[in-house]
């Protein structure tokens, strides 16, 4: 199956940069980086730590198409990294998301496929470094129905398959859904529903058992000029070989307001039973939905209670933006998780063409009856050059620190990071928040 993902992979690229689709509107861009980086601390490590300078290279490819039945959209990046001091073998690092939409019959029949790689933690409990790292492909596709009954009220039906694949670890798995729901629209900006869900998730290794979920709830969606949101209400019932039956409530909540021009607010709210695969689903789809390097991969299934909250400002021409977030997992035998962070960056022009950006981030992890949780502050700067329309020069500095009673989980790493860019986007690193800093 991992095979057929590479595929579908290869086909959204070539749909999106044939000659047809520049004809149809096709939009592309591209975008490439390199530079040095110096680390006193290459390998995250409390001992033995060792200095290097890691040559650093970035390439960068969009595309989307959003005219005509067949619609796309795709983004790709291949990271090159060499290590001086021989800390670590050369990396060759592959990202890629991507989407496609065939509009069979527009507003009511819909067929939809997405792909997302990307290199995650294998232990999300201690530090991302190479030897710490795998690709996980997230595979998902679907015929959506939608039926009109009358002007106020439709019926719609999907079927889903989803495929998980981990390039380390042991938890492959597919998982089949069925999807239904009413919706009825009380006023013009205002929809209520009533949905179910039915998935079946089976994993490749036999040591594994299958999952059954069915989930029944009732949503609310409204709509405004300032403000949107969608609120679920519901129950999780659960029938699984592993670990029995059992079951739950659902509620989420996304809501989003613009208090102004120049001001917006976000706020995700959920407590749900689910597994990793299904949480590394909804990040791919949205990444404001979790951070990425906080899910500690496992067949289990969980409750995972979330929160996220961000702020986005500008004031004169300074850009602010605050985030935070907070998830916390029960995983019976396996202990509670929490994880609670904060992120602050600022960007100010400094002239027409020097600008800044800074950023504190602040994380803290914890697990009942273990010592594996840690606490991180990091601090990043960094100036950026404008050569001429798209050429850039950057100097970045970030300096962490990284404390845990479990001796392999804290460091402290300074890294200083020179790099030119040429392109849209083309500064932004896999698996860093700030433009040119850095992964390990």
């Amino acid at each position: 199956m991992h095979a057929f993902q590479s595929g579908f992979r290869a086909i959204v690229l070539a749909v999106l940069t044939s000659g047809a689709s520049a004809a149809y509107g096709m939009q592309f861009d591209a975008g490439a980086a390199g530079g040095l980086e110096y680390t006193n601390n290459a390998r995250l490590t409390s001992e033995n730590e060792r200095e290097d300078l890691i040559e650093t290279a970035l390439f960068q490819l969009s595309a989307a198409r959003n005219e005509g039945a067949l619609r796309a959209n795709a983004q790709t990046s291949l990271l090159y990294r060499n290590y001086e001091n021989d800390s670590y073998d050369s990396q060759r690092q592959f990202a890629f998301i991507g989407a496609a939409e065939w509009l069979i019959r527009p507003d009511s029949f819909v067929w939809s496929a997405s792909d997302s790689y990307a290199r995650q933690p294998i232990n999300a409990l201690v530090p991302g470094t190479p030897t710490n790292l795998q690709g996980v492909n997230v595979f998902s596709t679907g015929l959506g129905a939608s039926l009109p009954i009358n002007v106020r009220q439709r019926l719609s039906f999907k079927p889903q398959y989803n495929n998980f694949y981990f390039e380390k670890t042991d938890y492959d798995n597919q998982q089949y859904t069925l999807g239904a729901a009413w919706t009825y629209r009380v006023t013009l900006p205002l929809s209520l529903s009533l949905n179910s869900n039915l998935n079946r998730t089976t994993y490749n290794e036999s040591v594994y058992q299958g999952t059954t979920m069915a989930r029944y709830f009732v949503g609310l969606q409204g709509l405004s000029p300032r403000m949107s949101f969608i609120a679920n209400l519901g129950f999780t019932d659960v029938l699984s070989e592993h670990v029995g039956s059992g079951g739950g409530y659902l509620a989420n909540l996304s809501w989003n307001y613009r208090s102004s021009q120049h001001s917006q607010m976000s706020a995700y709210l959920a407590s749900e039973i689910t597994n990793t695969s299904q949480v590394l689903a909804q990040v791919g789809v949205d990444p404001n939905l979790g951070i990425g390097v906080d899910q500690q991969i496992s067949s289990n299934l969980f409750r995972s209670e979330t929160a996220r909250l961000a702020y986005n400002w500008r004031l004169v021409e300074t850009d602010w933006r605050l985030t935070g977030y907070w998830d916390k997992r029960h995983q019976g035998v396996g202990g509670t998780q929490s994880t609670t962070g904060t992120q602050l960056s600022v960007n100010y022009p400094l002239g027409a063409a020097l600008s800044t950006l800074l950023a504190t981030i602040y994380e803290q992890v914890r697990v009942s009856g273990s010592v594996s949780g840690y606490e991180s502050y990091t601090f990043q700067g960094g100036l950026t050059y404008a050569l001429s329309g798209k050429l850039k020069a950057t100097l970045a500095v970030a300096d962490s620190h990284r404390s845990s009673d479990l001796a392999s989980a804290q460091y402290d790493d300074l890294r200083v990071l020179l790099f030119f860019s040429y392109g849209s986007g083309a500064a932004l690193i896999p698996g860093s928040s700030m433009p040119g800093l850095m992964t390990p």
